[in-house]
């Protein structure tokens, strides 16, 4: 009973599966587009583009610094703080780019974009592996990586907003409200209910046949 007895299957229809995968792919989305559409973003605000470049550079730098920490981290802090951690940071981020016109907001996209690149890809592995165990862990992972391609969509939703309302700004708005309301389901995730023997040999026998 208990963790051996998760399939793919019965992962896949569990809620927190689709929380810690939406909590990746949150991050995704956030990243894809930002880095389509950052520099034009800070551009129209009245950034130069220099200081628009330089920050997605140190942006790219500080998630490589804190993803070199990560396994650090992931031994002191659990991969539920982690993923908290991560979506608080994109979230802020995000705000921080949609109201950037000078360094101090633009400053808050560097340090919450850059712990979410190294905190949110960690914490959804290690969460993936602790609430639904080993053997199913190989594939629930790809699936996770299959389904977070929809964050590829962003850059195209992202010139349509633009075309639509002609800046960026409304759609790093929705960038927030999404990592906002994935940051209230991973507050409340919990490991998934444990079977019964009766149970995980009903559920077995179910799989089988199907």
């Amino acid at each position: 009973e208990g963790l051996k007895d998760w399939t793919v299957r019965r992962a896949l229809a569990t809620p927190q599966y689709y929380v810690i995968v939406g909590g990746y792919t949150s991050y995704l989305l956030v990243n894809t587009t930002t880095h389509g559409f950052g520099v034009q973003h800070l551009i129209e605000r009245g950034v130069s583009a220099v200081e628009a470049g330089l920050m997605m550079s140190i942006e790219a730098f500080v998630g490589a610094s804190v993803g070199l920490i990560g396994g650090l981290l992931g031994e002191k802090i659990s991969a539920k703080r982690l993923m908290i951690t991560s979506l608080i940071a994109v979230t802020i981020g995000a705000w921080g780019l949609a109201e950037a016109t000078s360094w101090p907001l633009m400053s808050l996209y560097i340090v919450g974009v850059g712990i979410g690149f190294g905190l949110s890809f960690l914490s959804a592995t290690i969460l993936l592996l602790e609430y639904f165990g080993k053997k199913p862990n190989l594939e629930l992972f790809s699936i996770m990586c299959m389904l977070s391609t929809v964050a590829a969509l962003g850059p195209l939703i992202g010139g349509w907003m633009r075309d639509m309302t002609g800046n960026f700004h409304g759609l790093l708005l929705i960038h927030v409200g999404i990592t906002t309301l994935l940051l209230i389901g991973a507050c409340f995730l919990k490991p998934p209910g444990k079977l019964n023997k009766a149970e995980a040999a009903a559920a077995t026998l179910q799989d089988a046949a199907t």
